[in-house]
């Protein structure tokens, strides 16, 4: 399966103590894809978007990266996400226009410092608490 995604909006849940986005309408797996990118550390957001900007600023023709789980591919025209495992079907894909899949990835990375500064403060308050 291959979609296109033209909708950004996405909510928060913590799955197994980390944030994860869920895009509603999307199926399961397109969502599971989704969190191969959008992993949910602050410095795997600023790596992954520096290096997406990277293909813009530099002129790049794109970049790959492999996980043992999916595909990530790079151009100056989209952002592509593949899921390597097995599944019943057509293999699942996921392809974003580039400005897009910039925003997105500004937006989760800022999701991901603002939810770091909460854990931090909420820690401070417990120590300053007991």
């Amino acid at each position: 399966m291959s979609i296109s995604v033209p909708n950004m909006e996405y909510r928060l849940e913590v799955i197994d103590g980390l944030m994860r986005p869920f895009f509603d309408g999307m199926e399961p797996g397109l969502n599971e894809l989704m969190w191969e990118l959008l992993l949910p550390f602050t410095w795997s957001a600023a790596v992954m978007l520096g290096e997406i900007k990277r293909v813009e600023s530099e002129g790049l023709y794109g970049w790959g990266f492999e996980s043992p789980e999916a595909r990530i591919t790079c151009t100056p025209e989209t952002l592509t996400l593949e899921d390597k495992r097995e599944r019943d079907g057509e293999p699942l894909r996921v392809e974003l226009p580039f400005e897009e899949a910039v925003l997105l990835l500004e937006r989760w990375l800022f999701e991901c410092a603002w939810r770091e500064q909460q854990a931090r403060e909420q820690a401070a308050r417990a120590r300053a608490h007991s």
